[in-house]
């Protein structure tokens, strides 16, 4: 029986790349050393394994698992040398053999090279006729298979465009992504999402025609002329990595958008080659279509490391931020930074992972599947404690279940997936009403978006601790490459409460308030931040005249937020200064 002894590439120490494969006729072990280029690497193995598939049978009536001829020409391959198909010879007994006929050997030949040119024949010129004559037999095949099903090799005009094509393919990402109680599945809503953006890029796309930029009409091409190259312009239209509509198309497709972009173009293709709806499969050589992205331009660099130093909430800007809450926005802060949640965390916690008692959550993260458990701070337990105290006060659904975070109208979740894949998010529009707070007094403040919270909550517990800690923080599971390791150990969860423990000290200074912090404050009427000058104002021993004139607000105004703060009796003395 053949024998594949790995089934990943190893490195040895000196950074070459290596693969057991086989054993030869003596039953030695065959190590196959590919180079030190990892993608290079990759190229040599496939052809090698492609090579001792096709001569597995042959190698067995030998007692071994390599054909000598083989084994010899997978060694060059390994070297980095042309791939080159040996002719099959089979010893009859110690004199005699029976060579593969040349036939045999072309079709051989042409499975191999399905995709692509990759091994080339021992003498080309002795097979010429058997070639030809493989060549013909897959141009009959072509005839059959057009009138089974409806293809057109002869270029016909089929009366089917791309555009139609990639519509009826977005239904059928639709239909196989839909859920049982007919929503769309989150990943489905992505898919549809990508494919949807490379329609829209298509219809702008344009080439050099006589000199001139031109439309070039991709979406309503006849499926008849979707040949290779103009395959390859539907995929450059992503790939090299158009300036967005998002950005009114001020700022370049990312890498990694185009490759994910780039996925689903070749589902695409493989869902158009397989349907027997449309009358197109693919031309020869169309694997030859180059899907690699463009990478980043030095300068996109240099913007992307200046934007990873504003992922980080400053303390400054924390504290700001815990000031100007409300307790609804606060029990969200709380939970970002002590535990790392964003909102689809904060959307999907239950009641029951809430245990008061041990001051954790325990529970799993419902984009993943992953373990998630955290040590809560004192004050995010208050805040979890309020939060289900003002719960109980709400309508519910029958989507409420056991979900800590519902909406004050109508009791649903405070985040949800609609039936079309998309979400509520009233998570987020919590965090923007607060955030539209702090830039109406404070312009110049960042316009964070609420994971900056979860970035910044990752980023505090690798000072303290180390990655491995951040991983657990971010509910990403055993930060291992061994995926089966999570079968055999547990996750190292103290760790994890001993940094979140620390980092609740460092920032606890910065969520003191003045008052009660889970009780709701009467309506500020000023803004905040004339609010807060008042009260420092009046602390200094400013008259309540000076402060109203300053703050352009009426006497009794002052006195009203004086009130509030419970510094009435601390009042200083007004002199002579009469308010007017």
């Amino acid at each position: 029986m053949a024998t594949i002894y790995d089934t990943e590439l190893k490195q040895a120490k000196d950074g070459t790349f290596y693969r057991w494969i086989g054993e030869d006729e003596k039953g030695t072990k065959q190590n196959f050393r590919l180079g030190r280029d990892k993608p290079e690497a990759k190229r040599r193995l496939r052809l090698i394994l492609a090579l001792y598939e096709t001569q597995a049978q042959a190698a067995e009536f030998y007692g071994g698992s390599w054909v000598s001829e083989f084994l010899a020409a997978a060694k060059k391959i390994a070297k980095g040398k042309k791939a080159v198909l040996p002719r099959l010879s089979l010893r009859v007994n110690e004199t005699d053999s029976v060579q593969e006929s040349a036939e045999t050997y072309a079709k051989t030949l042409a499975y191999l090279n399905m995709d692509g040119e990759a091994f080339q024949p021992e003498r080309s010129d002795d097979f010429t006729d058997a070639l030809r004559a493989v060549e013909a037999d897959q141009r009959r095949n072509r005839l059959i298979r057009s009138k089974l099903t409806g293809s057109n090799p002869d270029n016909d005009p089929t009366g089917q465009t791309v555009g139609q094509a990639v519509d009826a393919f977005m239904d059928y990402l639709k239909a196989q992504e839909t859920l049982p109680d007919g929503s769309l599945s989150t990943w489905g809503r992505t898919q549809f999402n990508q494919v949807k953006s490379w329609r829209r890029y298509m219809s702008v796309f344009t080439g050099m025609k006589n000199g001139e930029q031109v439309s070039l009409g991709l979406l309503d091409t006849d499926l008849a002329d979707l040949t290779v190259a103009k395959a390859q312009q539907m995929v450059d239209t992503t790939r090299k990595r158009p300036l967005t509509f998002e950005s009114k198309q001020t700022k370049r497709m990312t890498p990694k958008s185009a490759g994910s972009i780039n996925k689903k173009i070749k589902h695409f293709f493989d869902w158009l080659d397989l349907s027997d709806e449309w009358s197109w499969f693919e031309p020869p050589r169309f694997r030859k279509v180059a899907y690699k992205v463009s990478p980043l331009t030095a300068e996109e660099k240099h913007q992307r490391k200046l934007k990873k130093e504003k992922w980080r909430i400053t303390d400054d800007e924390i504290q700001l931020l815990y000031r100007y809450a409300t307790p609804a926005e606060r029990i969200l802060i709380l939970l970002g930074l002590n535990c790392a949640f964003g909102a689809g965390e904060i959307g999907n916690l239950r009641i029951p992972y809430v245990k008061f008692e041990m001051k954790e959550i325990d529970g799993i993260r419902f984009k993943t599947g992953n373990d998630t458990r955290h040590h809560l701070w004192n004050e995010t337990i208050e805040g979890l404690q309020w939060e289900l105290s003002r719960r109980e006060q709400l309508p519910k659904t029958d989507r409420s279940k056991d979900i800590v975070f519902l909406s004050e109208k109508g009791g649903n979740p405070l985040w949800s997936r609609t039936k079309s894949g998309n979400y509520n998010n009233g998570v987020a529009k919590r965090w923007n009403d607060l955030m539209k707070r702090v830039k109406k007094d404070h312009p110049d403040f960042h316009d964070y978006s609420f994971g900056k919270l979860r970035k910044t909550a990752a980023i505090r517990v690798i000072e303290l601790a180390d990655m491995e800690a951040a991983s657990m923080i971010l509910a990403h599971g055993i930060p291992s490459e061994d995926k089966l390791l999570s079968a055999y150990v547990s996750i190292p969860w103290e760790k994890l409460y001993e940094a979140q423990e620390a980092y609740g000290d460092t920032i606890r200074p910065l969520l003191h308030t003045e008052g009660n912090p889970f009780e709701q404050p009467p309506k500020d009427y000023i803004g905040k931040k004339r609010a807060l000058q008042i009260l420092e104002q009046f602390k200094a021993g400013v008259p309540v005249a000076h402060i109203a004139r300053k703050a352009k607000v009426s006497v009794m105004t002052v006195y009203r937020h004086v009130d509030r703060a419970g510094l009435r009796d601390n009042e200083p003395p007004s002199g002579t200064e009469q308010a007017t």
